[in-house]
């Protein structure tokens, strides 16, 4: 078996892709076609191994292991095995099952052929001269009839050998969905190396604009120090200089805050996503639903520590504010940064709608410094990040 035959060779290298694949039915009857070629070879342990894996994956046995109706040669490959392995009882229960389940005339001449073999190895020549005679008798009749039953007689002889077409064929399907398969990978392959190419485009834009922004505050500083030196020297002359800077100051005062705008927007949008990917805030959607129950001091707790943990900013902000705020107020404005609406933040702190709105305004001045809206509050206390 060092160098098999070329028929041997494709058999196995087609079962094993078969196997590898999942076609583990096409697979056995590629092993079942090499069992005869290693018994007859004297490769008993690789005939043996091929038995079990086409006893196992072909389908045609049943619970107690009897075959498939029209595939009852197998029987007489088997006893093959037993007969030249020299057991010869299990040779004899083989032949003799192929014989009791196969009923056509190429079962007959088999069964009767390896039960001839069998009593020759046994040296019973009254046994030997039965089946011998059995056998030239069946093989007389076959060959009279060979013309009409010949295509019955291949099919039952080789049933497991001829699956080989639909194995070939299912070989190609597996190659072409194997190029298929590499095509897909390729393209994949090609999409990944875009999106590296896009998002080094992106980040290095930003990197651009941030230096940019980081001019643009220096330049803001140097214009500001320069106004107030000519504004200290109170040269009437010098008030068109100054109306130009000014108006500099106010181009460039712009495009800070634009700038910081959609720093801040993609920030809070990724810290956003962060947090409602925590298990507080799941808590607190789902009080917002079930409003017979309210959240505990240790869920105020935790939502707090969220709270520092993402928002660094947001308890230094409220805390630094022109007055000092309480810790209803303090859960306000986080309910308010997560986007709750009036009426569940109301619930939410045990107060009224009416009283949520008011509490808003009022925090707006003891924060900011500022009069104005509730929406205005909201506004600002969704930029904190």
């Amino acid at each position: 078996m060092n160098q098999p035959d070329s028929a041997i060779a494709v058999r196995l290298a087609a079962a094993e892709a078969y196997m590898h694949l999942g076609y583990t039915d096409y697979a056995a009857m590629y092993y079942g076609a090499l069992v005869s070629s290693m018994t007859d070879s004297k490769h008993f342990d690789l005939s043996r191994k091929y038995q079990i894996l086409y006893e196992t994956y072909s389908g045609l046995f049943d619970e107690h292991g009897d075959i498939k109706e029209g595939s009852e040669i197998y029987y007489y490959v088997k006893g093959q095995y037993y007969l030249q392995t020299g057991q010869l009882d299990s040779a004899e229960y083989f032949f003799r099952q192929e014989k009791a389940t196969g009923n056509d005339l190429n079962n007959q001449l088999s069964a009767s052929k390896g039960l001839m073999q069998l009593y020759k190895k046994r040296y019973n020549p009254d046994s030997l001269a039965r089946y011998a005679e059995i056998y030239c008798t069946l093989n007389d009749s076959l060959m009279k009839g060979f013309e009409t039953d010949h295509l019955q007689r291949q099919q039952q002889l080789y049933n497991y050998e001829r699956s080989q077409t639909v194995a070939t064929q299912k070989s190609k399907e597996a190659a072409e969905a194997k190029s298929i398969i590499w095509l897909c990978l390729i393209v994949i392959i090609i999409l990944l190396f875009a999106i590296y190419v896009y998002v080094s485009h992106v980040r290095k834009r930003r990197e651009k604009e941030y230096r940019q922004y980081q001019h643009n505050l220096e330049l803001l500083e140097q214009y500001k120090t320069d106004v107030e030196n000519l504004e200290a020297e109170k040269n009437s002359q010098l008030k068109q200089v100054i109306a130009e800077a000014k108006k500099t100051i106010a181009n460039l005062t712009e495009k800070i805050r634009q700038y910081e705008a959609k720093t801040t927007n993609v920030k809070n949008k990724q810290i956003d996503a962060k947090l409602k990917d925590t298990a507080i805030y799941r808590r607190f959607k789902y009080l917002e639903t079930h409003t017979i129950e309210s959240p505990q001091s240790e869920d105020w707790e935790s939502l707090e520590n969220v709270f520092d943990s993402l928002f660094p900013s947001f308890r230094e902000t409220l805390e630094s504010g022109h007055s000092s705020i309480n810790s209803k107020e303090f859960r306000l404005c986080m309910l308010i940064r997560l986007h709750f609406p009036s009426g569940v933040i109301a619930n939410l702190i045990n107060t009224t709608k009416s009283n949520v709105s008011m509490m808003r305004s009022r925090l707006l001045y003891k924060i900011y410094g500022i009069e104005g809206t509730a929406r205005e509050f909201d506004e600002r206390i969704r930029t904190i990040s």
